[in-house]
């Protein structure tokens, strides 16, 4: 037979524990920041811009996008491109290339040496 104080015992201690574990599980997940809703908007948008050529330079089709929603210039791009700092990306396919006087960063494929997107500020990598 089971002891009935045993199970409640049991019981009242795996509650308290669930509880902590959630509570600690919010703060946690409120600690996280969270992108405003147009982030994943942007995301879900389709890509309008063909990929194409400007003065030698190949873009994607969605450096042209963002190039356009941010009022970036491609001779901004090649200044960047020209005159900025050169990290290599994360996954060791791209450059990202960083311009404090402008703030802009842009990456660019190595194997091709397409642009494939332009940002304000820094784009960490």
């Amino acid at each position: 037979m089971i002891d009935k104080s045993w199970v409640a015992f049991l019981l009242n201690n795996a509650t308290e524990s669930v509880t902590k574990m959630l509570k600690n599980t919010a703060v946690t997940l409120l600690s996280i920041p969270l992108k405003p809703f147009s982030y994943f908007l942007a995301a879900l948008k389709p890509i309008r811009n063909s990929p194409t050529t400007i003065n030698d330079r190949n873009y994607s089709g969605h450096a042209l996008d963002r190039m356009q929603d941010r009022g970036i210039f491609p001779s901004v791009v090649e200044n960047t491109i020209q005159n900025g700092v050169r990290i290599e990306g994360k996954n060791g396919r791209t450059n990202l290339y960083y311009d404090a006087n402008n703030n802009i960063s842009v990456i660019v494929r190595k194997d091709n040496e397409r642009v494939v997107t332009t940002s304000f500020g820094f784009i960490g990598q």
